[in-house]
């Protein structure tokens, strides 16, 4: 097996092991401490990721690439583009920290709508909490340093070990009475610990010279044009993914933005497929573009593109059906029903993104990253307002809608100047592809769950009819995707990719 289909196969195990242990202790802090103390924890996480990407330079991806190409043939430039990517990167955390801790009383007060914590509890919340998770700014550069040296096991490896202690922590600080400051003391140190271990695993991976802090110029000037797209690009898609959130947390009470935020990064989970593929993909498109030619990068393209159209949406359906089960055990049924069309729409348009995904990273190993600059650019004056008009008129079913709109902008700008432009090949047949997808779809699993929804079916009973969907739904697929996707699905899962 292929070191490629190995790391997507490490990839998929730890995104799943991670989707099954975030639900662990979503349930005792909503029974414990109330949907207030939840949405402050959830909003934290979108604050904090558009916090991340507004200082994150584009370097994480940069050295993803740049180490991907260049550590076999030249391992000082590897080590001195790490040492200075460290830099940039603990400064920002610094600069984030003083910024997030000097304004955390103005959120408080005037941000969010509190209704049954303090404003004083609200800031201490922002601080811990929020200082704790800027640690993933630093935490995903040395993260992309090992996806660079593909080694996809260790930072799963990483993930999965400190997520469940962090979850098992949470639970055994909420059956001790703990609190909600005892919990976010707990997470912000979980956090300080899991970023320690990615830097004593990249010091081995590389050396501990490798990444201690340093700066040299030649290193910058080398890359600076990449990673200023790729800079623009971070902190505009994470805009566009956590705007949602933002929005909801500003308009909604508090206890909404928990609610909802849960079922977003739930959802996302869902990406768990993709993300497990294109992380792997993404270095090795960069290496087959480097070492073999647009023609090498364009055969592995193809067969993981397919893959990941038709392999991720059963995932999605299975969110879709087991969303009213999964939130009555987690919350209640009240609020099951108010997430149950927002969280159809938000498996929507994380399809849609998943769809891009593999064009984006292949844009990417193409040295193109402009084109999805200017998608990112375009889509905010684009499709901003229009979410915020979509949450304030339509609540939560507005939000997750926008994250369908954005995705439609994307269709219509971006897919037709990337066929053009990297992929070489015809715009329709791109979309075509697409609409297969889309109707084998509507016509298998829309299908069954209209008929389940019609006889009130709920828990086994939408198990059995998810489960003769997915049948359906596979025998059209694998008729319809031809000989590409098959060869995919027997490469990825037991030959090494063909070069």
């Amino acid at each position: 097996m292929s070191r490629l289909s190995k790391n997507i196969i490490y990839n998929l195990a730890g995104g799943l092991m991670l989707a099954v242990l975030s639900l662990i202790a979503v349930r005792y802090i909503f029974q414990r401490l109330g949907p207030d103390a939840l949405g402050i924890i959830y909003f934290v996480w979108p604050l904090s990721a558009v916090l991340r990407s507004a200082l994150d330079m584009g370097i994480s991806t940069t050295t993803t690439r740049e180490v991907a190409m260049h550590w076999r043939d030249e391992p000082d430039y590897v080590a001195e583009l790490v040492r200075t990517a460290s830099t940039l990167y603990w400064a920002a955390f610094a600069a984030l920290a003083i910024g997030l801790y000097a304004g955390a009383p103005w959120i408080a007060r005037h941000w969010l709508r509190l209704e049954t914590i303090s404003v004083a509890e609200a800031v201490a919340v922002l601080r811990i909490l929020g200082i704790g998770a800027l640690l993933g700014l630093p935490r995903s550069l040395y993260g992309s340093l090992l996806r660079g040296l593909e080694r996809m096991s260790i930072t799963n490896g990483i993930d999965v070990v400190f997520t469940a202690a962090q979850q098992a922590g949470c639970i055994m600080v909420l059956v001790m009475d703990g609190g909600l400051m005892m919990l976010c003391w707990w997470l912000a140190a979980s956090f300080a610990v899991w970023t320690a271990a990615y830097i004593v695993i990249s010091a081995w991976a590389l050396s501990w010279r490798a990444v201690r802090p340093g700066m040299f110029a030649a290193t910058i000037r080398r890359n600076r044009a990449f990673a200023a797209h790729m800079s623009g690009i971070s902190m505009l898609s994470v805009v566009h993914t956590e705007s949602d959130k933002i929005i909801v947390s500003r308009l909604m009470p508090l206890g909404m933005v928990g609610f909802y935020g849960f079922a977003a990064r739930i959802t996302g989970r869902c990406m768990t497929v993709v993300a497990a593929i294109s992380q792997a993909a993404y270095p090795a498109l960069s290496a087959a573009m480097h070492r073999e030619g647009r023609a090498g990068a364009i055969r592995q393209y193809n067969r993981l593109h397919d893959l990941v159209c038709f392999g991720t949406v059963p995932i999605f359906a299975a969110m879709v059906f087991a969303s009213g089960p999964l939130f009555t055990f987690l919350f209640n049924r009240q609020v099951a029903g108010q997430l149950m069309i927002p969280v159809a729409l938000l498996c929507v348009g994380y399809y849609m993104n998943g769809t891009l995904n593999m064009p984006y990273f292949f844009s990417l190993a193409s040295g193109r990253p402009d084109i999805a600059m200017r998608l990112n650019l375009w889509a905010l004056i684009g499709t901003l307002p229009i979410a915020v008009w979509l949450v304030y008129s339509f609540g939560l079913t507005g939000a997750g809608l926008s994250w369908v709109v954005y995705h439609i902008f994307a269709y219509a700008y971006w897919v037709p100047r990337l066929c053009r432009e990297c992929l070489e090949t015809p715009v329709f047949d791109w979309y075509l592809h697409i609409a297969k997808v889309g109707a084998l779809t509507g016509g298998t699993y829309g299908a069954v769950w209209w008929l389940a929804r019609l006889m009130g079916a709920s828990g086994a009973e939408l198990a059995v009819y998810y489960v003769t969907a997915t049948a359906a739904f596979t025998l059209g697929a694998w008729l319809m995707a031809g000989r590409r996707l098959r060869a995919a699905v027997v490469d990825v899962l037991w030959e090494p990719l063909a070069a």
